[in-house]
This record gives structure tokens, C-alpha cells and sequence, in this order.
């Protein structure tokens, strides 16, 4: 059994060549995990995340002018997973694993500056979606004493609710009356990622990982990297 603690820096960039518009994320995150396995290689594993974002977004208008709001965007993120760990020759181990992930995010209301008279000023909202994936990896287990720790894994993940988003806005000084729908993420996406790790005798663990998913018209590629401290 083991309980652990992360917390991190996040950088996002979003960029919309269509409607000429941007949008920069920084932010941090931080949360708590869990995870207890049997001596017969059953294994749960459970998480909660938060993340602390605040956004800009800069969008063109017609002619020159444009126009910028700032905003919070915060997200609770939660998880739990099943998995099986089946012994290979060479120290290695194959995973099969699936789980069930939330993810509730909650967008401040907006009033966009510059671009006057169509600057906008954006309701506040709040957005839940589910997921669920499955996959298959290859590993050094736990255990092992090697410090080298390399790992690769492919799956599938399946979006159970809140492929769509929305925003209601209206111009300034008006009413809220307009709607706009977000771009809808592929119900069914590929997932893979690759990393490596060296463990360090006093028990520091450096790490990085790559990752990405892909469905139709639906890219999304992260790199990850940072410490971990095993005590």
C-alpha cells in the first residue's frame, strides 16, 4: 500500500488560426493518490487532483482591433483504476488496467476589454465530463531493484458524458442572449505513452514521460517531467 502527495506547475497554449484567437494557461496543480496491491498482482489505484488555472484569451475582431479577457478556470479531477500484474522473464511486468476519471471545471465570467462594441462579457459555467479507459502496459514492477525503469503503454479511452461545451455571452452593455457551442471532442480516442526513470539509492526518483491521444479530428500530445520522493 501507498499514499503519496504531488503538486506542479501546468502551461497551456491554445491557438484557433480560423477566428484568430488564442488562449494562454497558467496555473498549478496539486492533489493526493493512493494505491494498495494484493501479493497476487490485483491492484487499485485512486486520485484527486486540483487545478488552479487562470486564462487569457485574445481574439480578432473585425479590421485591427481586438480584444482580451482575463478569467479563472479551476478543475477538480478524480480517479479511480483496476489493474493486474502478470509477471514477465527479466524483471518486466505486463498491466492491464481500467478506470473511470471525472473531471469538473469551473469557468469565471469574463468581461472582455478593447474592441469596443463587441467586446464581450461571458456567463459563468460550470462543466462536468466523464471517461473511461482501458489499456495494456509493460513495466519494471515495484520492486525491482534495477534504477533504470522504462515503460510503454497503449489503450483506448471512451468519453462517457460532456463531449460538448457551451458558453452564453453578450456584447457589452447588452444582454446575455448569445450561445456559442465549443468544438466536440471525439467520443473514442487511441492513447499511448513512453517514459523512463532513474532511481536514485536515497529513495528520489527523476522522471519524464510523453504522451498523446487521437481520434477523429481530435489531437492531443503532453510532456511530463519532474521528482518524485519515495519514502
Amino acid at each position: 500500500m501507498s499514499v503519496g502527495g504531488f503538486a506542479g506547475y501546468l502551461n497551456d497554449r491554445q491557438q484557433i488560426d480560423a477566428l484568430g484567437a488564442q488562449t494562454k494557461l497558467d496555473g498549478v496543480v496539486a492533489g493526493v493518490h493512493g494505491r494498495y496491491l494484493t501479493p497476487s498482482g490485483f491492484g487499485v489505484t485512486a486520485s484527486v487532483l486540483y487545478d488552479g488555472g487562470k486564462a487569457r484569451t485574445d481574439r480578432a475582431l473585425p479590421g485591427a482591433a481586438s480584444a482580451n479577457g482575463r478569467y479563472d478556470l479551476h478543475s477538480w479531477v478524480s480517479d479511480v483504476s483496476v489493474s493486474y500484474e502478470l509477471d514477465m522473464a527479466s524483471d518486466w511486468t505486463l498491466r492491464p488496467r481500467a478506470g473511470v476519471t471525472y473531471v469538473r471545471t469551473t469557468r469565471d465570467g469574463v468581461a472582455e476589454t478593447g474592441g469596443s462594441p463587441f467586446a464581450l462579457t461571458v456567463a459563468r459555467d460550470r462543466h462536468v465530463a466523464g471517461f473511461a479507459d482501458a489499456g495494456l502496459s509493460f513495466a519494471r514492477p515495484e520492486v525491482s531493484t534495477n534504477p533504470f525503469r522504462p515503460f510503454v503503454s497503449l489503450g483506448a479511452r471512451y468519453q462517457i458524458e460532456g463531449t460538448r461545451t457551451d458558453a452564453v455571452a453578450g456584447y457589452a452593455g447588452g444582454g446575455l442572449g448569445l450561445e456559442a457551442l465549443g468544438a466536440q471532442r471525439a467520443r473514442l480516442v487511441g492513447t499511448a505513452a513512453a517514459g523512463i526513470a532513474y532511481r536514485l539509492p536515497s529513495g528520489l526518483d527523476l522522471f519524464s514521460s510523453v504522451g498523446s491521444q487521437t481520434g477523429r479530428d481530435d489531437h492531443q500530445e503532453s510532456l511530463t517531467a519532474g521528482l518524485r520522493l519515495r519514502f
